[in-house]
Order: structure tokens, then sequence, then C-alpha cells
């Protein structure tokens, strides 16, 4: 089928796409600020070791929620948008069997955290106190598996602004809350705050779900779920394996960093100037929340080159605009890292590298994402396990000699590698687009632009000579002329249309 006469997909995908963004980024930034608020004032009220205990608390749900929920919240996104309109009894037994799978596995999770909080507590966590707290965040648990999928259900039906206002409510409820029962109860209420929190979200994700589905006459096929498990195996599994190597291997990095001499030091230098990645992923992270869902529909409408188009035409925007960003950033590198106090000022290399980072995760996530909706998340499986092994390697290498400097650029070699196999991999995405951007363009704009943070740093710890300046200028014009080329390319054809 040609894509002149395929579904009945609506045409004003840039406003659908920057509307969705929108809301996004606007109710989770506000969102962020009542959480960062939160912060401080938990740091005031329990103390040290309260606010510790707490932090821990939360890390252990969101690892532990991770295999709970079972990226069914992504498979319900994905398979929603793509076979709603031209499989719509499939996307029946298809929800049905992610929520199933995350309601029972989330249920359990829930119980052995409860069963085994005392075991976690003693020997993983090293402490024994944080039990109970571990038992009573049990629900908590449970509750964030269940709105994974609702989300999952609500981003598939293209319900941006529902999704992004529950997901606000429940940040103000969570500070609300926490300050009411923190005063009364300490680190249990805020646990307890989180609980409610966390059910809130639930409860509205679950009736808003439930009323999209009744709106598009969806009813959950039960009786038929396990003809889908399948689905499971291709692509749910696949999400959720790499999640946890990515997970795996920055924590891995961030171990060997603790443990290299002055250890402390370098660790507190390090996660100084890697907190800034959040300025350069979260625009990003956004845009592929809501370009996926949209992407799928384009696929489920037999409409792949569009579909590519739009994927490059983020992938070369958002490349652009956050190597952009990132250079910003460096120039004023030591009075973001003294915003920290003293003692953070370390090499320009460490905060140039970590930027660097942040833009080539920040691609490889789209190319990750478009891998995901074209049905092939076992390839970006390999891409992050490719990326996880050299990051290691290098970080074996790089932290005993150069420490929190030699971590940043570990990270980024990871990202490189990473980079190379999505390349390859991402051919297939809209090859008639890919094959008008050409290879050079391609590796310039995604591979090359990130890494101009280095040559910056360099410039600014000190080292002149003709041949930087000249390298540097033959990197401009490259990068002018791949970019330059990219737009060329989509602006006739646009994403619009």
């Amino acid at each position: 089928m040609s894509e002149q006469t395929a579904g009945p997909v609506p045409k004003t995908l840039r406003q659908r796409l920057l509307s969705g963004t929108s809301w996004q980024v606007g109710l989770a930034l506000a969102g962020r600020l009542f959480t960062f608020l939160l912060n401080v004032l938990q740091g005031r009220y329990l103390g040290v070791a309260g606010y510790g205990q707490l932090s821990l608390v939360q890390n252990t749900l969101q690892f532990l929620s991770l295999f709970a929920g079972a990226a069914t919240g992504s498979t319900c996104t994905k398979y929603l948008s793509e076979f709603r309109a031209s499989q719509p009894v499939r996307v029946r037994r298809i929800l049905a069997f992610s929520i199933g799978i995350v309601v029972l596995g989330s249920l359990a999770a829930g119980g052995l955290l409860a069963l085994w909080a005392s075991p976690i507590a003693v020997h993983i966590l090293h402490q024994p106190t944080m039990a109970p707290l571990l038992r009573l965040s049990s629900f908590a648990l449970i509750a964030i598996c269940i709105s994974g999928t609702w989300g999952g259900v609500l981003l598939g039906f293209q319900m941006f602004r529902a999704e992004s206002i529950i997901r606000f409510i429940q940040a103000f409820a969570w500070f609300a809350i926490c300050l009411a029962l923190m005063r009364w109860a300490g680190v249990w209420g805020a646990v307890l705050a989180y609980d409610l929190a966390c059910g809130l979200s639930m409860a509205l994700l679950f009736w808003f779900g439930m009323r999209a589905l009744r709106k598009h006459n969806l009813r959950l096929d039960f009786r038929n779920a396990l003809q889908e498990g399948r689905v499971f195996k291709e692509y749910s599994l696949a999400v959720m394996m790499t999640t946890a190597v990515t997970l795996v291997s920055q924590y891995s990095v961030f171990a060997l960093l603790s443990r290299s001499p002055d250890g402390a030091i370098a660790s507190g230098r390090f996660f100084a100037a890697f907190q800034y990645r959040l300025v350069i992923q979260y625009v990003p992270m956004m845009v592929q929340i809501t370009a996926g869902p949209i992407v799928a529909e384009l696929l489920g409408a037999g409409q792949r080159e569009r579909a590519g188009r739009l994927y490059y035409t983020i992938l070369g925007a958002t490349s652009v605009s956050l190597a952009s960003l990132s250079l910003a950033m460096v120039v004023f590198s030591a009075g973001l890292l003294g915003l920290f106090g003293k003692g953070f000022h370390g090499s320009p290399l460490l905060f140039a590298s970590v930027m660097a980072y942040a833009v080539t995760g920040a691609l490889n996530n789209l190319a990750g994402m478009a891998l995901q909706m074209h049905g092939k998340p076992w390839i970006a499986f390999r891409a992050d396990t490719t990326a996880a092994v050299v990051m290691l390697i290098m970080a074996f290498i790089l932290i005993g000699q150069y420490q929190d400097v030699g971590a940043a650029i570990a990270l980024q070699i990871g990202a490189i590698a990473q980079s190379l196999v999505y390349m390859v991999s991402t051919r297939d995405v809209g090859p008639m687009a890919r094959q008008k951007i050409g290879s050079i363009r391609y590796a310039v704009v995604v591979l090359l632009v990130p890494q101009m943070c280095m040559l910056l740093a360099i410039a600014h710890n000190g080292i002149r000579s003709p041949g930087l300046w000249l390298g540097a200028i033959a990197v401009m014009a490259l990068l002018i002329w791949s970019g330059v080329g990219w737009y060329r390319q989509f602006a006739t054809a646009g994403t619009s249309r």
C-alpha cells in the first residue's frame, strides 16, 4: 500500500509533537521544582541520616520497579499506537496481557519486599533499622509499577496533557502530604506520604485509562490474553534488559570511582558535574515520550518513510541544539560547579566529558526509541550491551590514574561505541531519508558534534597551538556543512504534511 493511500493518520504531526512536548516539559519542570524544594525541606527536617534513609528507600523502589514493571508501560504505548486502528482485537489481548503481568508481578514484588525487608536492610543496605521503612514502602512499589502501565496506555492514546497533569498532581501531592506527615512522624511520615502520593497517581491513571478504553471501544480481553505471550519475549523483555544493562554499568563505574584513592573527593567532583547532565537530557526525554507514540502510529498506518523523516528531523535538531547548550555550559563550568561550594572545581575536561556524554546519550536514546517502535528492541539491547562493555573496560583503565575525569571519559567512550552501533542499526529506519542524509553527514552531526565540548575544554585548559586552531576551524566548517545539508533535506519535505 502506498503512503498516499495509507490509513487515516492526522497530518498535523509537528503541531501534535510540539503540543505534547510542551505539556510534558512544562508540567514536568513544575513537578521537578516541587520535588527539589521538598528535598531541601526533607534534608532540614530529617537530618542527614533520615534523608539518607529516605533516599535509600526510593532508590530501592526504583531498582525493583524495573523488574516488577516488566516494561509493560512501553509495551502498551507501542502496540496501542501502532495497531489501535488496524488490529483492535490484538490490541485488546496485548493490553490485557500487559496489565495482567504487571498486576501479578507488582503484587508479588510488593509481598516479597515486605517479607524480605529485614535481609535487604541488613545484608544489602547495611541499615538494620530500615526494615520497617521498606515494609511500609511495599505499597508504593505496587503503585509505581501499575501506574507505569496505565501511563503507557494514556501515551498510547496520545493523551499527553492528561498524563502530564496526573504526574504533576502526584508531585504536588507528594510535596503537600510529606510536609504534613514528615513533621508528625519523621522518616515514617515521609515514606507514608510517598505511598499515598503514588496511590493517588495510580488511581487517576487507572480511571483515565479505563475511560479512554471505553471511548475507543477497546474492552480488555483477559480470556485470550495468553495468546500474546510472545510480546513479552519479543519486546517487553528486551526493553527491560536494556534499561537494566544501562543502570548496572553506570553504577559499576560509580563504584569503581568510589573505591579509587581519595574516592570520596573524586566522587564529589564527579557527581557535581554529573548533575548537570539532566539540563541536557531532560527536554529530549520529554520529546522522546511524545514522539514514540506518533512514530508507532505512522508505522501502523504503513507510513514508514514519514516516520523516518520525523525521526531524523528530531535527531538533527536535538543534536545541534543540545551541542550549543552544552558548549555554553562548558564556558561557565567553573561557576556552575562553584554553586556546590569550595573544592568542587576540577579539570575542565571533567565537565566537558560529562556534557559530551549527556548529548551523545540523549541522541542514543532517540535511536533506541526508533528501533523499539520499529519492532527491533533486541538490536537496541545489543547497542546498550556494547556500550556497557566498553564503558567498564575503559573505567578499569582510566579511573585508577585519572579518577573523576577518567570516569567521565569512560562514560563518554561507551556512549560513542553505543552510537556507532546505532548508526549501523538504524539504516533501515526511513531508508530513503537516511540515504538523503548520507553517512558522512550522519557521522558528523551525531558523533562529532557532541565532542566539540572537548575541544572547548582543551582551549580553556590553556592549550594554545596553531594545529588546535586549524583543527577547530576545520571541524566547525564540517559541522556547518553537515548541519545545513541535514536541514535542507527535510525543510522542503517537512513533517507537518
